[in-house]
């Protein structure tokens, strides 16, 4: 089960554990690497640094392939203790 961008970790009928972002810390971090030399733009929290760079290293090498690298950052959260796949509270077919 996955809903909004949360990931769900279940086994049977017990939901263990569910990840969401992390919304405490940093922003995601962009980083773009040249596919033909593997030099890359260094961490960052906006997208303007990384692009600004392939343009440059494009320009001063000629090198026309780059990636984009984005980390976000997510956090484990526990999941209700005795919530039922079908969301009832009890074993499965009990309200």
């Amino acid at each position: 089960m996955t809903t909004a961008g949360d990931s769900v970790i279940r086994q049977g009928d017990w939901t263990l554990w569910t990840l969401s972002a992390d919304v405490t810390g940093s922003p995601p971090i962009l980083e773009a690497t040249c596919t033909t030399c593997d030099d890359s733009s260094g961490a960052a929290e906006e997208t303007k640094q990384p692009e600004v760079w392939c343009l440059s290293h494009a320009h001063q090498t000629g090198h026309t392939g780059f990636r984009m690298i984005t980390t976000s950052f997510l956090q484990r959260v526990h999941g209700k203790r005795g919530l039922f796949r079908d969301g009832c509270t009890g074993p499965k077919g009990d309200a």
